[in-house]
């Protein structure tokens, strides 16, 4: 008996331990969310529990914040950084404790971020990489092959960001090889404001289809874009400048003209954090010819599976104003596959 009320008494005092090392969240309707802060962005407090994951909250419903360990508070006003463990405060007002016993009153619009990215900070850059598979193959009265991959990564600090990209397919019927194109792909982007609403942008990409009739063709431009809005959810982008276009034909004559090209990228979260919605197109027109029309565009859901893999299914749809001869205009791909995320 006595060995038993030892043990009871032992795993009460791990679970008042446990419960009193917590971060302790308070919302406007009087809810309490207990856990460990992990990161809070423009306008999201994130908390990871025990009973639930991880959870996203609404700034802007946060009345009161305290945490266990020191976290780091990043100020909108003069972006300085302030280290410490977050205490009571009195309202609309984020209290930290230093490490020199000192207690730092921060007012909640003046909390930019907490546990900022390198990116967010301004101190530093913040890399990140997804790479897409998809295999395919049938055997019996026909036999096909199918590869379809993408890699891309990107960097991005306070001032600018860029993006590198590779992609690739490939099908075989019958040990016939009838798709082979692959496309390598480089932005830039140089945030001309603090806020990051606009930016001037470089871009390049190589590609070569041989069965729409380009043996290579080359881009590159620069051009003026607009952010119009990033936020935890929602990250949507616009982009118009001139491109100088070098096209090789496998069969039809060589090209080479100015046009005007433009982009856009759009990415918003669904259900909770359970899926993502992405567009991404890019496209160009020869100045003087309306009808010498190029756009690639990829389309699609994401779905987390576990920790960084992703299901994915995506419809990419490229168009020729003026095909080769004998080409058409419209190529389209249904792609379902498997991501991982870095």
């Amino acid at each position: 008996m006595s060995r038993l009320l030892h043990l009871a008494c032992l795993i009460l005092a791990l679970l008042l331990s446990s419960v009193a090392s917590a971060d302790v969240v308070i919302l406007s309707n009087g809810d309490r969310i207990t856990g460990h802060i992990a990161h809070k962005g423009n306008t999201r407090l994130e908390i990871r529990t025990r009973y639930a994951g991880k959870i996203a909250l609404a700034w802007r419903h946060v009345v009161s914040v305290t945490s266990d360990k020191p976290l780091v508070l990043q100020r909108r006003s003069d972006d300085s950084l302030v280290r410490g463990r977050l205490v009571a405060a009195l309202p609309d007002a984020v209290a930290v404790e230093t490490d020199i016993g000192e207690v730092v009153a921060i007012p909640r619009d003046d909390v930019a971020h907490i546990n900022p990215t390198p990116e967010e900070s301004g101190r530093g850059i913040t890399y990140k990489g997804r790479a897409n598979l998809a295999m395919s193959a049938n055997s019996g009265n026909s036999d096909t092959r199918r590869v379809q991959g993408e890699v891309k990564f990107g960097a991005a600090a306070r001032a600018y960001r860029y993006t590198l990209a590779a992609g690739g397919e490939m099908q075989q019927d019958n040990d016939a090889t009838n798709t082979f194109k692959w496309r390598l792909g480089a932005d830039y982007d140089r945030f001309t404001r603090r806020d990051r609403k606009r930016f001037v942008y470089g871009r390049t990409s190589l590609e070569h289809d041989r069965f729409a009739d380009i043996r290579l063709r080359a881009t590159t431009g620069a051009g003026y874009g607009f952010q119009v809005i990033e936020t935890e959810d929602i990250d949507l982008s616009l982009r118009l400048g001139v491109d100088l276009v070098f096209l090789q034909r496998i069969d039809d004559d060589d090209e080479k003209y100015p046009a005007a090209g433009w982009g856009v990228r759009y990415n918003q979260v669904l259900l909770k954090d359970k899926a993502e919605f992405f567009h991404e197109q890019e496209g160009f027109v020869e100045m003087g010819a309306p009808s010498n029309l190029s756009v690639l565009s990829k389309t699609g859901l994401r779905f987390p599976v576990v920790d960084t893999l992703s299901a994915s299914a995506q419809l990419n749809v490229d168009y020729e104003g003026e095909p080769g001869d004998g080409r058409k205009p419209y190529d389209t791909t249904l792609v379902f596959g498997l991501g991982y995320d870095w």
